[in-house]
């Protein structure tokens, strides 16, 4: 209760105060600091369980996958698949699904894609992992596919399934896929957009160099547009031009959000070059400097994870 309210803090006075603990309590406590964006306490507990000899369930593997996703952690998310198939475990619908989105999240997909075929029920959690793991991994094709194959089975797509099969497109530069599925999306399904629903129309316009379609995302949807869509605006824009002159308010409100984020300062930088106010540029690159910012190298998690496990 003090979990779902959002007092983790009374959540783990409870728990400390009780003299004897089952496997519902002790999973109770891991999936409470899940929910509370808290893996690292979450995957302590489980340790503490594990000393105090109280075989998981199904309910606390789910969770202790949640946090293998949360901390990309492939090898830990192995040990709990190894430990399911060892004990005899069913895998049911919400493990089978936690197992798919670990190994999707790790970049593991074909392993995602082989539970997922293997199962004999699938919920649409089931379906939407699935097509947001395959989009997010570069399977853009794949996940569109399996968005039809989910919809021709009676399956109504939410929110989330929306925001993978849009990164799609986006990565396909299947923009009018993209509109047509956005259009379904509010006017067949009645969801409301989001800011990642309205990020991936942005990026998709972006990407295939219609700028002046991907500015009039940020100016018309109904909430301030977030550092994400201004950065892959600011960089479509500066990849591909425009007919119309660049909105220098939108590095502002750039600056304004993340204000400590040395890597802005040089976007901002290089905006004012390209748009001739040089000015601008060295004023910008003295408060980058004046704060002891620097831009930070650009990597992939995906490979570093890879090459640590």
């Amino acid at each position: 209760m003090y979990a779902a309210c959002g007092d983790i803090g009374f959540a783990g006075q409870v728990f400390d105060e009780m003299t004897e603990r089952d496997v519902v309590s002790w999973s109770s406590m891991i999936a409470a600091y899940v929910t509370s964006k808290q893996p690292l306490n979450a995957l302590s507990v489980f340790l503490d369980m594990k000393q105090a000899k109280e075989k998981p369930n199904s309910v606390t593997l789910v969770s202790l996958l949640s946090v293998c996703s949360h901390l990309v952690k492939i090898k830990m998310g192995e040990s709990i698949h190894s430990y399911i198939l060892t004990s005899d475990i069913k895998l049911d619908v919400s493990l089978a699904t936690a197992l798919i989105g670990m190994y999707a999240t790790c970049g593991y997909i074909e392993k995602a894609l082989l539970i997922f075929n293997s199962m004999n029920n699938r919920n649409l959690q089931s379906w939407t992992i699935m097509i947001s793991g395959l989009a997010e991994n570069g399977h853009g094709e794949e996940a569109i596919s399996l968005f039809y194959k989910m919809e021709d089975l009676g399956f109504t797509p939410d929110t989330i399934s929306f925001s993978g099969i849009l990164s799609a497109c986006s990565h396909l530069g299947l923009v009018e896929k993209g509109q047509r599925l956005f259009d379904q999306m509010v006017n067949l399904y009645k969801i409301q957009p989001t800011m990642e629903h309205y990020g991936c129309m942005a990026d998709m316009f972006g990407r295939a160099g219609m700028i002046e379609e991907a500015y009039h995302v940020l100016k018309t949807m109904p909430m301030e547009p977030n550092s994400i869509i201004l950065r892959s605006f600011i960089s479509a824009y500066k990849n591909h031009g425009s007919r119309v002159s660049f909105d220098d308010n939108l590095v502002k409100l750039l600056l304004k959000i993340e204000p400590d984020l040395g890597s802005n300062y040089v976007i901002s930088a290089n905006m004012s070059s390209v748009s001739g106010y040089w000015r601008e540029e060295d004023d910008v690159r003295a408060a980058m400097k004046g704060k002891g910012l620097k831009k930070v190298t650009g990597h992939s998690w995906l490979q570093d994870n890879r090459h640590s496990s």
